[in-house]
């Protein structure tokens, strides 16, 4: 019986002990998930890691720790957070903590280390003064890609650490791995974001000022929009090209394989596309382009617009064609090479243009005179070895030329390569290199003809194009801080420094400015020389002063002489003795332009130790950078003088305009005379016909009466017509008295009434000319103000259009009146529109302008029209505006 109670005791401890191991596995799980969802629970990485560490901290039953990541030098811990509780620390838990001790076994094996005798071991002499009582510790590395990041640091558990204890807190602390990982990865995505919305503004600015054709194009195949250079390619303006489809003006037979290629966008098969294509121009010349077209989708993966780039290959298309044709023509009349081999040298002389045959069993190739003369070597070297060859090809290249002779060598591919290659004399030509197989009748390769063609100037030039929309791009910089008013000259004098450094691809620089005693301030020197340069403490801004003798050393030299310079040997200059002293950066070349404002020298950018040398082309470009960077400093002095003298200005302000209102007031009284001088002539188109009419009828009663045909119903129907021509004559002047009566009453009135009073006093004129009106008015419309002002403005715009068809000898001129209520805006617009020609470009801004006129001075003196759009905008709180369309212009109204 003992011994069955015995048993039984043992098997409930054991049940017991199971139990609790159970629980501490379910808690350590349950800590694992805590864990993991703290990663995606808190973004900030800080709070995320306290999290975890606390879940740790419970599981593990220790006291105190912190978490800890590797300082960028990887000499330091830098801590995030400590948690004391059991034992106070007065140690400045903020300092980085060095990396020694246990600390340094975690880093150099990347596993957990823990040690439950700590406060004996000698390691207790790396704690600082005042640092919590340590009984034991656990070290648990933060990996990532075995790569040791940080750590996770327990401390004084009861009864010590345990291996289970490690193995759970390495899992635990991966957590807080995945959490500085997401937190990196926003970080990340942010500032990809932030490089986007820059890339988007440098698109805007390469688009405006760009030097190749730019356009952005609709799924329709229609012109959205076009920059300046793509319409001086295409010679069409912007406005004709926009009511255009680009498949328009597409040449025949380029445009299947484009409009084949912009479907498998539009299908979602690509996203974009390279072709080279021929345009006809509006002069109905061929321009050949390279044409690059890219799409952008919305979340639906349906193409929202395209954006298509064109180079003007014209030039190269011929060379290209020229090229081929030579090739073609060689292979036709192989078997006469050598009859013909004195005028092929001249040829590829002329055309920079050589030829080469390659054996691969012997891997050696015979050159043409001309291949020698381009890879600057003596003929008589004879035959050239490929591995000789390939010496000459620049690094860069190298590995593209190897791989292209193997696959031509072994599967009898052709290739096409530009390459850059070094000759002896150290300078760099561009050549472009095409390879073509010759196989045997078992499609073997047994050698490879091919020829180069020295492509550098062209490669130089457009490498000017790219510089040149790179100096396109800093003008825009410049030209944006010159018209805030936020910058001043110091900050427009920091960009100007940037973007210099950018064009010349220098490595060190400054903008400078002239003080009033002539010292030169250099505003901006290059950032990364404070920490290199012993001379310049500060790397903001130094002062050159200016001597007796003017100024010294090379940056000197061009405020001396005024003239701007380069050069890449600094050394060898003549101003450059004196100029480095101790602990100056080594100048590996310098550039230095003199800023002018007139035939005054008031400032300097200065270019240092740039990743090439110098060239002509960079001091040309920084000298324009340089009078743009004049213009702002003026245009920024000019706005400090501009602000003393508005404090001045307001005096005279009010002096000027007493002086207006008088001068105002003689023009509107000309104006007047003016509008009495049109009444004049209206009535007179008024009273022609009535007149003529009248003196018809009395002559006939003079016939009737001659001949015995007169009775009193005859006569009583002649008077009776005469009365009544002469009772519209009377109507007449009632309703251009009424018209020109000065009614200054504020009323309501009907729109439709006021424009038909209006038409009335020129329609005699408009009949009489052959010009028809068409109407279209909402007879409800009414609006608030003067009615005879109203209807003067109406009469004032139909007199310029009657104007512009006399002026122009316009036979069959047509004017078209809409009135309509916008559903939208709400308001009343009132549009005239004729077919007159339209108004001058350069004077359409011009025409409400209280002196502008397009008729002779005797007949007017451009008042009306100033008038007009006073009485709408100033007296009718409405808008007056002009526009030219279909072949004409037309005149709004919105009230």
């Amino acid at each position: 019986m003992e011994l069955l109670d015995k048993k039984i005791t043992e098997l409930t401890e054991e049940l017991k002990n199971e139990r609790l191991r159970r629980q501490h596995s379910e808690a350590e799980v349950n800590a694992l998930l805590k864990a993991a969802s703290a990663v995606f629970e808190y973004k900030d990485f800080v709070i995320s890691s306290r999290k975890i560490f606390d879940i740790c901290k419970d599981i593990t039953n220790a006291a105190e720790g912190y978490v800890a990541l590797m300082s960028s030098d990887g000499s330091l811990d830098e801590v995030l957070f400590f948690d004391s509780v059991e034992f106070p620390c007065v140690a400045d838990t903020n300092l980085p903590l060095p990396i020694r001790g246990l600390w340094d076994a975690v880093y150099r094996t990347g596993t957990v280390v823990y040690e439950n005798n700590f406060s004996k071991s000698d390691r207790m002499k790396y704690l600082t003064d005042g640092h919590v009582y340590i009984k034991n510790v656990m070290f648990v590395p933060l990996k990532i890609d075995s790569k040791v990041v940080g750590i996770m640091y327990l401390a004084n558990k009861n009864g010590g650490f345990t291996s289970r204890d490690a193995e759970l807190s390495f899992a635990i602390g991966q957590h807080v791995v995945v959490a500085l990982q997401n937190s990196r990865s926003r970080e990340l995505l942010e500032n990809n974001q932030k490089k986007i919305i820059e890339k988007e503004q440098q698109f805007h600015t390469a688009f405006e000022f760009s030097t190749i054709g730019i356009a952005i194009t609709s799924p329709e195949k229609g012109w959205i929009d076009v920059n300046d250079q793509l319409c001086a390619m295409l010679g069409y303006s912007k406005n004709e090209l926009i009511n255009m489809t680009w498949a328009e003006i597409t040449h025949p037979d380029d445009l299947q394989i484009d409009i084949l290629q912009f479907n498998q966008v539009l299908a979602g098969e690509i996203n974009g596309y390279r072709l080279d294509k021929r345009f006809i121009r509006k002069d109905g010349t061929i321009i050949y382009t390279t044409l690059l077209v890219n799409c952008n989708r919305n979340e639906n993966n349906e193409v929202d617009y395209f954006i298509a780039i064109l180079e003007d290959i014209t030039e190269r298309k011929k060379l290209e064609d020229e090229l081929r044709s030579e090739i073609i023509t060689r292979k036709e009349t192989e078997a006469l090479l050598k009859e013909k081999e004195l005028d092929m040298v001249e040829a590829q002389n002329k055309a920079h243009f050589g030829t080469w045959t390659y054996d691969p069993v012997i891997q050696q190739s015979v050159w043409s005179l001309e291949m020698y003369k381009i890879y600057g070597l003596d003929p008589k070297i004879g035959v050239i070895n490929y591995r000789d060859f390939k010496k000459f090809i620049l690094p860069y290249d190298y590995n593209r030329f190897d791989n292209a002779v193997r696959e031509a060598v072994e599967h009898g591919k052709p290739y096409r390569l530009e390459l850059q290659i070094s000759r002896p004399d150290n300078t760099v030509k561009t050549i472009l290199n095409i390879g073509d197989p010759v196989l045997d009748s078992n499609g073997k390769v047994v050698k490879i003809r091919g020829s180069i063609l020295d492509i550098t100037v062209q490669t130089e030039l457009e490498n000017v194009i790219k510089q040149e929309l790179a100096f396109q791009s800093s003008v825009a910089k410049v030209t944006e801080a010159l018209l805030n008013s936020k910058y001043d000259k110091y900050a427009i004098s920091k960009i100007v420094h940037d973007e210099s450094l950018k064009l010349t691809e220098s490595e060190h620089g400054y903008a400078s400015l002239l003080d009033e005693n002539g010292d030169n301030v250099a505003i901006n020197l290059t950032d990364m020389m404070g920490n290199i340069c012993k001379v310049a403490m500060e790397h903001q801004t130094a002062i050159f002063p200016k001597g007796m003798n003017g100024y010294n050393g090379l940056w000197g030299y061009s405020l001396n002489t005024g003239e701007s310079f380069y050069t890449n040997n600094p050394k060898g200059h003549k101003s450059y003795k004196g100029c480095v002293p101790d602990g100056h950066i080594e100048l590996l070349n310098f550039l230095s332009v003199a800023v002018r404002s007139g035939d005054k020298i008031i400032g300097q950018i200065s270019l240092a130790n740039s990743s090439r040398d110098y060239v002509k082309r960079d001091l040309s470009i920084i000298e324009r950078l340089a009078s743009i960077y004049s213009v702002a400093i003026e245009r920024k002095q000019m706005e400090e003088e501009i602000r003393t003298i508005n404090l001045n200005l307001q005096k005279k302000v009010e002096e000027e305009l007493a002086k207006n209102r008088i001068k105002d007031q003689l023009m509107f009284e000309q104006s007047r005379n003016i509008s009495m001088g049109e009444l004049l002539m209206n009535i007179s188109h008024h009273w022609r016909q009535p007149l003529c009419s009248i003196g018809l009828s009395i002559q006939d009663i003079k016939d009737a009466y001659l001949h015995s045909e007169l009775n009193e119903k005859y006569l009583s129907a002649s008077v009776g017509y005469a009365m009544s021509e002469l009772k519209k004559l009377s109507e007449t002047i009632d309703n251009f008295r009424s018209f020109y009566t000065q009614d200054k009453r504020f009323v309501e009135f009907n729109i439709a009434e006021e424009i038909n009073k209006a038409e009335m006093l020129i329609s005699g004129y408009i009949t009489g000319n052959g010009i028809i009106i068409e109407k279209d008015l909402d007879p409800q419309l009414t609006a608030q103000g003067y009615s005879n002002e109203f209807a003067h403005v109406i009469f004032n715009v139909l007199t310029n259009s009657k104007d512009t068809f006399e002026r122009r000898a316009i036979s069959e001129g047509i004017i078209k009146i809409k009135l309509y209520k916008d559903d939208t805006t709400h308001r009343i617009i009132i549009t005239i529109m004729d077919n007159g020609g339209g108004i001058d470009r350069d004077l359409i801004d011009k025409i409400f302008g209280p002196s502008f006129t397009a008729k002779d001075m005797e007949k007017g003196n451009g008042m009306g029209l100033f008038m007009a759009k006073i009485t709408i905008e100033e007296g009718m709180n409405g808008s007056l505006s002009v526009r030219n369309i279909d072949g004409g212009c037309e005149f709004r109204i919105e009230l």
